[in-house]
């Protein structure tokens, strides 16, 4: 049996605007005990900063699947996440994946995943989900039976 690894999307997932971390998501997974992999639709031109902006949060991954377009084109960006998943789900049981797009989620399903899990935007007006002066998702991001 493949080894069980966990997919998550970037934007509005782990990071808000960006680069601010949202830490209950990040730790979330982290506690899962699982090999991150991070699927996502921005361009492979901003790998660079993609890595520097997800070391800066602390998120911790095995590997970082992006778009091979410029990050313009949403359903270009879609489908390469489905794409990656569905290579990945090749090698290894996806137990957990993560993404704020409920229609890439039962795409997502229909490759495999196990538990495909809805992230919800970063909530602003709740001041308990703020890390260092930033929003984050007061939301669990992964279903509370499996940590």
């Amino acid at each position: 049996m493949p080894g069980l690894i966990v997919v998550s999307d970037i934007d509005d997932t782990l990071l808000s605007k960006g680069v601010h971390p949202i830490t209950k998501n990040i730790e979330k997974l982290r506690a899962l005990g699982l090999p991150i992999y991070i699927v996502t639709g921005r361009a492979e031109s901003q790998r660079a900063r993609t890595q520097q902006s997800l070391l800066a949060a602390g998120v911790k991954y095995k590997g970082l699947l992006m778009s091979p377009g410029d990050g313009t084109d949403k359903a270009m960006n879609d489908q390469s996440k489905v794409n990656h998943v569905r290579q990945l789900a090749k090698a290894f049981t996806i137990d957990v994946a993560v993404d704020n797009d409920a229609a890439i989620l039962k795409q997502y399903a229909s490759a495999g995943v196990q538990h495909p899990v809805l992230a919800s935007a970063p909530s602003y007006a709740d001041p308990n989900n703020a890390a260092e002066g930033e929003p984050t998702n007061g939301q669990a991001a992964v279903p509370q039976a499996r940590i």
